[in-house]
């Protein structure tokens, strides 16, 4: 099912826990909680590939996907298992900084920081009445960005100390917000 939809076309959907952030090649009537196929070509992601010039074909309507709980250390720790995907943390809020498309929350959550993004059509009087130090709960799609691209076939130096070589934590990390 689709999890959100963004103005520039881009769409994610979820199943079983995981997501995907699908570029559809046209723009097409869709809603959270549809039900869809999609087909289109493979192209590296961040952390996992996404799907573009996408069509899709709705199958049905339904519930949009339930968030999944998950704290921001596992988001850091594993941005490969949740990329993409519909997630629910909490964090304290540092700062609200307001642009000409979007509100931008800057979060801090175990001595990590990341933003959530809200576009201003969608957002109301509540976010900016919202204080520094304020503790939220966030609902949004999970997005890092890693200093590497994947790319199939690519098997990283194996000079690289820790208990796993292949691994690149985020540059930085995003909660995509459909609302308030």
């Amino acid at each position: 099912p689709i999890s959100l939809l963004k103005d520039d076309g881009a769409v994610f959907i979820q199943d079983n826990g995981r997501g995907l952030c699908v570029l559809l090649a046209q723009q097409a009537s869709l809603a959270p909680g549809d039900r869809v196929m999609v087909s289109g070509y493979t192209a590296p992601g961040d952390y996992i590939p996404i799907l573009e010039d996408a069509s899709v074909e709705v199958l049905g309507h339904g519930a949009a996907p339930t968030p999944i709980s998950v704290d921001l250390k596992s988001l850091l720790g594993s941005p490969e298992n949740y990329d993409y995907t519909l997630v629910r943390v909490e964090a304290n809020l540092v700062n609200l900084i307001s642009g000409p498309a979007q509100q931008t929350l800057v979060l801090e959550a175990s001595n990590s920081v990341m933003t959530a993004d809200i576009a201003n059509g969608k957002a109301n009087g509540a976010v900016q009445s919202l204080r520094n130090g304020s503790r939220l709960e966030l609902t949004g799609i999970f997005i890092a960005q890693s200093p590497l691209k994947w790319i199939p076939g690519f098997i990283p130096s194996r000079e690289r100390s820790g208990s796993n070589p292949f691994y690149f934590p985020p540059d930085s990390v995003q909660i995509l917000m459909r609302g308030q």
